[in-house]
């Protein structure tokens, strides 16, 4: 209870933290059902994330994100109770204490690197999503280190997801639709963008071999899936120059300009070539 009214008399003006009291409540609910044994495995589970994202210290608490993260990876049969725990840390980023909020960031980046589809498809949620938004909107005008170091992790975690998951829109829409929403906005994202922050879903570039043509980061696909991504990224590439065509440009510098565009054109290439390859070796095969 002490939390609840710790929220519920929060500034107005903390649009985030407004959220909260319902989660709480919500949370509450839930847990008021459970059998038992899962409300033993939710309060393991609740301790270790607070024991990740503590107000002590702004640096990671590696030894329990790793038990976070090994915790949500065992719970395969336990959907509910991962929906619980993604709901846990969207609280702990939308606590009053900057030094939770940084840490919860931390333990959001941990997450979305190393546990599979169905956990990465929770924080790829409009709801989890529009609180990374709404992080960057309450923090940016604020003074003070943690503030502005909130701010800049929010960016790389947004963008490095928007980036990363780009092929695999139509699993995760919320990853490249958050990121291409806030740069529509004017957000200054990094002017570089740093393909080590994000979960690594393709061989990293090696810059020791340049002039070494780089491996397709396509080529360990099914046909299926060839097909998939691809039909992804073209829709990607419609919507962004449908949102161009209604800024009704007299010329295209800004479109030439656009990071997302040049990133996606390469992609296209690959999966060019890659098709070619498919198409080829299934013909040879007798596939349809």
């Amino acid at each position: 209870m002490t939390e609840l009214r710790r929220f519920l008399s929060a500034p107005k003006s903390q649009k985030l933290t407004l959220t909260l009291p319902m989660d709480y409540i919500q949370k509450k609910s839930y847990y008021a059902m459970c059998p038992p044994e899962t409300k033993a495995v939710m309060d393991a589970l609740e301790k270790l994330i607070d024991d990740a994202t503590s107000d002590y210290t702004t640096a990671e608490s590696w030894p329990t994100i790793i038990a976070v993260v090994d915790k949500l990876n065992a719970l395969t049969d336990k959907e509910v109770v991962r929906h619980e725990a993604i709901r846990m840390v969207r609280m702990r980023l939308a606590h009053f204490s900057p030094t939770v909020v940084l840490s919860a960031l931390h333990l959001t980046e941990a997450i979305v690197k190393n546990c599979g589809k169905a956990i990465r498809a929770r924080i790829a949620h409009p709801k989890f999503m529009n609180t990374m938004d709404l992080l960057y909107k309450e923090h940016r005008g604020k003074v003070g280190h943690t503030h502005l170091l909130i701010v800049e992790r929010v960016l790389e975690l947004v963008q490095g997801w928007g980036e990363a998951f780009l092929p695999y829109r139509r699993d995760f829409p919320g990853f490249s639709d958050t990121y291409h929403r806030m740069c529509k906005e004017g957000v200054p994202f990094p002017a570089q963008y740093d393909a080590s922050r994000a979960p690594v879903l393709s061989p990293p570039r090696n810059s020791a071999h340049a002039g070494i043509p780089e491996p397709n980061p396509f080529r360990d696909l099914s046909p299926e899936d060839t097909f998939h991504v691809a039909n992804n990224v073209l829709e990607m590439v419609e919507d962004m120059l449908a949102e161009s065509a209604k800024s009704n440009y007299t010329d295209y510098t800004d479109i030439r300009g656009n990071d997302i565009l040049i990133d996606l054109h390469g992609q296209l290439r690959q999966l060019q070539a890659h098709l070619l390859v498919v198409i080829e070796r299934e013909t040879s095969q007798g596939g349809k």
